[in-house]
């Protein structure tokens, strides 16, 4: 389940393909500016098989959303533009 969105594409009007990026909600909950509470979230929650996040290129923004909703966990989706999110620096 969506519960933030980061849109962080630099041209906001391209939307047929981008890269995404689902972080589960609670990896930044140590902030002090955010809702909820680092120390009542639960560590073993994931959002893939045990990963903190997970990265979809070369898809619309609707398609990412979508898929970024299926998740069971709560999760942060970054929006980037295509081909602009580095894979290795996670």
């Amino acid at each position: 389940m969506i519960t933030n969105i980061h849109d962080r594409r630099t041209n906001l009007h391209l939307w047929r393909t981008i890269d995404a990026v689902a972080e589960a909600t609670w990896h930044d909950n140590h902030n002090p500016d955010v809702d909820g509470s680092h120390d009542n979230a639960d560590p073993s929650a994931s959002i893939a098989s045990g990963d903190i996040y997970a990265v979809r290129t070369a898809i619309s923004v609707a398609d990412a959303v979508t898929w970024a909703h299926a998740f069971a966990d709560e999760i942060t989706l970054y929006l980037y533009d295509a081909g602009s999110y580095d894979t290795d620096e996670g």
